[in-house]
């Protein structure tokens, strides 16, 4: 039975995660930027807030997508008021 390996130092506990990084960042290319993204809105807080975060993107670049989970009586409503908050895409989920 092979005896347990010591612990790493912090010294070389960081020059481990620096080497595993930088392969990583070399042998895994990021996909390519998109040139609009969707943001899910059901209407509710939550998806609202999200969808606040994005309002700082430029015209086009995010489209809402009304999303009714059916959670709540009143969750077709809410998404339904997407419209009302961002320009939505022509097709609710």
């Amino acid at each position: 039975m092979t005896p347990p390996a010591a612990p790493l130092s912090a010294a070389d506990a960081s020059a481990t995660d620096a080497a595993l990084l930088h392969v990583a960042q070399h042998q895994f290319s990021a996909p390519p930027k998109p040139d609009r993204i969707g943001v899910a809105v059901s209407g509710g807080s939550d998806s609202t807030a999200l969808l606040h975060i994005f309002h700082r993107a430029p015209p086009g670049k995010v489209h809402a997508v009304p999303l009714d989970p059916g959670l709540r009586p009143d969750s077709a409503a809410a998404a339904a008021g997407v419209a009302d908050v961002a320009p939505v895409a022509a097709t609710a989920v």
